[in-house]
């Protein structure tokens, strides 16, 4: 790895943490970004429409209104970068005991260098940085069209950086409601109190944020999705802003996906994303193949995501 890479690595490391860290009681690691290829082609605006796995991670309420069983695992490596992330979910819908699933997400990264120029007498050095969270996830559609739930989340870091290694735990909360079969709203609550211990004595918490979504199918598209989500955070009312379109194609088969999230205050990040969607049933299975393409705002480098599903 060059000097330079090395150098956008760490940066990259430094801007995570001051996503959600603003001062030293707030943590600086597992900022929700998402995690799927669906939600990030459009643009996370996906707190009202999830309705399967992908609940786990988004809102934990859309859970609820998985039918019969589903498995999902994404890859990615961010920003070409040696930053390798990764999710894998199982959800089942309700049975009489309401719709349980678990997930895991991670970010893992071997940073390697030449040291000769930078310590005599070292040829390499290498650091490794890990995040994993784990999610345990409930949710119950108590009247028709109305459904919440809750995640249980357990959060571990390793680190050859200075920190050291962490432990941590937090809750998720999440309504989702669909009135008509053309609209659906969302709203998920984040991290209400999310404390993370570090190996070196140092206590942290993520900050809280709450995120509202709307979706609505146009009656003369019906193919179309447009999805809008508001993220207020806790320093700031109105965090983020994001939006995404979905457009089935092949009804069923075949859809392209394009999303915007804003973040407002100094950050001033524009992310921009497109991706496809390709569903294959087959007898009692449905198979998925998801692709996202997100723009950095940070001039990284791009990401590309894709992950495969299965519905059955």
């Amino acid at each position: 790895m060059t000097r330079k890479t090395l150098y956008l690595f760490l940066v990259f490391l430094l801007y995570v943490s001051n996503l959600t860290s603003q001062d030293a009681a707030k943590g600086g690691a597992f900022s929700y970004e998402g995690a799927d290829p669906k939600s990030m082609a459009m643009g996370g605006a996906y707190v009202a429409i999830t309705d399967d796995a992908t609940s786990l991670m988004c809102n934990p309420a859309g859970l609820g209104f998985l039918k019969g069983r589903n498995v999902i695992g994404v890859y990615s490596r961010l920003f070409g970068l040696p930053l390798n992330t990764g999710f894998f979910a199982y959800g089942q819908e309700d049975v009489g005991y309401g719709a349980m699933g678990f997930s895991w997400q991670y970010l893992t990264a071997t940073v390697g260098f030449d040291a000769q120029d930078w310590m005599v007498g070292v040829d390499k050095t290498s650091t490794n940085y890990g995040e994993h969270q784990i999610n345990f996830v409930w949710a119950k559609p108590f009247i028709p069209y109305l459904s919440v739930g809750g995640a249980i989340k357990v959060l571990l870091v390793s680190s050859g950086f200075e920190n050291g290694s962490a432990t941590g735990y937090g809750l998720d909360l999440g309504v989702s409601y669909r009135p008509t079969s053309a609209l659906m709203l969302g709203l998920v609550i984040r991290n209400p109190y999310t404390p993370i211990n570090w190996g070196t004595g140092r206590k942290e918490r993520i900050p809280f944020e709450s995120e509202l979504g709307v979706a609505y199918s146009p009656p003369l598209a019906k193919k179309v999705l447009i999805a809008l989500d508001i993220v207020n955070g806790e320093d700031l009312p109105l965090e983020r802003i994001r939006f995404g379109v979905e457009g089935w194609i092949v009804e069923n088969i075949f859809a392209m996906r394009a999303g915007y999230d804003h973040t407002m205050g100094s950050i001033g990040r524009n992310v921009y994303s497109v991706g496809i969607g390709l569903q294959v049933p087959i007898q009692k299975m449905t198979y998925g193949l998801d692709y996202a393409y997100t723009t950095d705002p940070e001039e990284l480098g791009n990401t590309h995501r894709i992950g495969v599903s299965g519905k059955f």
